[in-house]
C-alpha cells in the first residue's frame, strides 16, 4: 500500500521523506507534522492520518505494520477507539520478536 510504499522510499525522495516527517516545535504536543501526525508506541514512532471521511491509517515503520480504520458513524472520532486497543498489541508482539 501507499503508506508501505512512503515509508520503504518508493514514493518520494529521502529529503522530503524527511520534511514530512520532522515535527516544528510549535506543533509538538500535537505531533503534527507535514500532512502526518506523529504518534509514539513503546517509544517508536509511528505516522498517520485522519481521512475526512471517517478513515484513519497509522504506520509504523520499524514494527512494519500498517493499520487502517473507518468508522462511518462517527466520521472518523471511532477510529481512536481500535487504535487504542490495538496499539498495546501491537507493542506486546514486537517485544515478542
Amino acid at each position: 500500500g501507499f503508506y508501505r510504499a512512503l515509508f520503504a522510499g518508493n514514493v518520494v525522495a529521502a529529503a522530503s521523506l524527511s520534511t514530512m516527517t520532522t515535527v516544528p516545535a510549535p506543533n509538538v504536543d500535537a505531533g503534527a507534522a507535514m500532512g502526518l501526525f506523529r504518534v509514539e508506541v513503546d517509544g517508536v514512532a509511528c505516522w498517520g492520518n485522519n481521512g475526512f471521511w471517517g478513515i484513519t491509517v497509522l504506520a509504523c515503520p520499524d514494527f512494519e505494520v500498517v493499520i487502517a480504520g473507518m468508522d462511518a458513524t462517527t466520521m472518523g472520532n471511532g477510529t481512536a477507539e481500535l487504535f487504542d486497543a490495538t496499539l498495546p498489541a501491537l507493542a506486546a508482539c514486537q517485544a515478542q520478536r
